[in-house]
């Protein structure tokens, strides 16, 4: 498989708002914590999949109802993850299951994304906020890491977890300029990457 990097577009902003505004329609009778623009497309100047990563936060106690919520609305589907995720995945029902590389025009037109359900204590948010919050201040950090995903857009992956995989080493520079997570989340994080 290959994986579709492109440079940063500045129409992402736009796109998560409006995205956004559909998906606070659709849980509107439900309390959030936050929805962020989590992931490469969330980092100005930095070279990414074009597929905007949302994470939609919310307490223990309403997890289910959103969950709920964005599969009745016919939208979007729960999408399996790895066991021992502490989020929950799901998938835009108007874009093609068997694109995870981005390579592909959308059918619809609509911008791609994924959506993760999140608890505010759970190890993918932290992870996904500490990445964001480094990448948007550390201009090293984030040319090196754009650097390194341009290159492995030009290999050939089994499936979009070995691509995740290749930038475990950089990620961990990342990750370990901020010094959050503790060396349990690290497994987490990496066997995740790993899938």
């Amino acid at each position: 498989m290959r994986i579709n990097v492109v440079p940063y577009d500045p129409g992402w902003p736009g796109q998560f708002a409006t995205i956004r505004s559909a998906l606070l329609a659709i849980l509107a009778d439900i309390p959030l914590i936050s929805t962020e623009h989590i992931g490469s497309t969330s980092i100005p100047g930095l070279a990414a999949k074009p597929i905007l990563d949302i994470d939609i936060v919310v307490s223990p106690a309403h997890f289910p109802a959103v969950c709920h919520a964005l599969s009745l609305s016919g939208k979007y589907s729960y999408n399996p993850e790895p066991r021992g995720m502490d989020r929950m995945s799901f998938r835009f029902n108007a874009h093609l299951p068997h694109d995870a590389g981005a390579v592909l025009p959308t059918k619809d037109g609509e911008p791609r994304r994924a959506v993760y359900v999140n608890m505010p204590e759970g190890v993918m948010l932290r992870n996904h906020l500490t990445v964001r919050k480094i990448l948007r201040q550390d201009a090293d950090l984030r040319e090196e890491y754009g650097r390194v995903k341009l290159e492995l857009a030009e290999r050939e992956f089994e499936g979009i977890g070995k691509y995740g995989a290749a930038k475990n080493e950089v990620l961990k520079k990342i990750l370990a300029k901020a010094e959050q997570l503790s060396e349990e989340d690290w497994k987490v994080v990496l066997r995740v990457n790993d899938q």
